[in-house]
């Protein structure tokens, strides 16, 4: 079945933030309040009014429990949605869609992460349990693969490459130096962040996202009925969509396109989440995990043993270990 697609049909008419930053002074309730606060009185209109919520959280909830409790929903669907780098507009996304199909005429999408608190210096991910033979990446250690890639696929040499990824960390941080609720508010060079220190394979500091505490939200409704709660709706021109089976170049690609932004916050560009797989063509293969010999008698427990247990005080903080 093809898709027919939601351009002009669906409007957003109010959205709010927090600011990003490292808020040891507020825990995730606090955050969800504020941004959802800002958003109600955006599109005049009150908890009540909303049909339906969505919420997005990688790390900071489990269900939609996290999102109903802070703002006290009572009689209200609350759906809680996780995608990688992607919840957000994942959120968006379904919440748009609910409102494009008629089921609901108002919803309500919400992201929001409380990390900082962790004790970590990045992101803390839920050990998924295993039988310990499964690669232990980072997020940065998987992009790093994606990138020289992308540049053999597309004739881009190395250097070529190094500077176009310099480019969008440039373009990023002269948007958050205008921005005063962005994490970062400062501009950098893009010699600067070609210079900087590598994190993994081709990828420096500058190219990698910073870790922050923070919650946005947005109220969608369909075109028809935006000018009935602000003069400048903002209308939704592209969402999507695409999941491969694992042993694909990409795994999730999701965007959002929206006209008629307001100045106050930055357009909704479009985000990828590109996981390679070991078993794909022209990607570097993952070192393979050490076997089990076959002589060792079969055990009906298999110990796993994690990665982060294996250190000293002496190489890291005694926290790490």
């Amino acid at each position: 079945m093809a898709s027919h697609g939601i351009k002009d049909r669906v409007a957003i008419v109010g959205m709010g933030c927090t600011r990003f930053a490292e808020h040891w002074d507020k825990g995730l309730d606090d955050l969800i309040v504020e941004a959802s606060e800002d958003t109600f009185a955006s599109a005049g209109v009150t908890k009540d009014d909303v049909d339906a919520y969505w919420f997005g959280t990688a790390q900071s909830g489990m269900s939609g429990i996290t999102l109903a409790r802070p703002l006290q929903l009572e009689g209200k669907p609350v759906t809680r949605v996780e995608n990688y780098c992607t919840t957000g507009s994942e959120a968006l996304r379904a919440a748009a869609y609910a409102v494009a199909s008629g089921a609901y005429d108002v919803a309500m999408a919400v992201g929001a992460e409380k990390v900082k608190d962790s004790g970590y210096q990045g992101l803390n991910a839920f050990p998924i349990p295993n039988d310990g033979t499964a690669r232990t990446l980072t997020a940065a250690a998987m992009f790093s693969m994606v990138a020289p890639a992308y540049g053999k696929k597309y004739g881009v040499g190395e250097d070529e490459l190094t500077e176009v990824l310099a480019r969008i960390s440039w373009k990023n941080h002269q948007n958050g130096a205008r921005n005063p609720r962005a994490q970062f508010r400062k501009e950098v060079s893009t010699e600067t962040i070609c210079a900087s220190p590598r994190v993994a394979g081709r990828l420096g500091v500058f190219d990698c996202a910073g870790v922050a505490d923070g919650a946005a939200a947005a109220i969608v409704v369909r075109a028809e009925d935006a000018h009935r709660y602000t003069d400048k709706p903002l209308y939704i021109k592209a969402l999507s969509f695409a999941a491969g089976s694992g042993a694909g170049k990409t795994i999730v690609i999701l965007g959002a396109g929206i006209a008629g932004m307001a100045s106050a916050y930055e357009p909704v560009a479009a985000r990828a989440s590109s996981i390679p797989s070991t078993t794909t063509p022209g990607f570097p293969s993952a070192p393979s995990p050490p076997r089990t010999p076959t002589a060792r008698p079969a055990s009906p427990i298999r110990a796993i043993s994690w990665p982060w247990r294996r250190c000293t005080t002496a190489s890291r903080p005694p926290s790490w270990c």
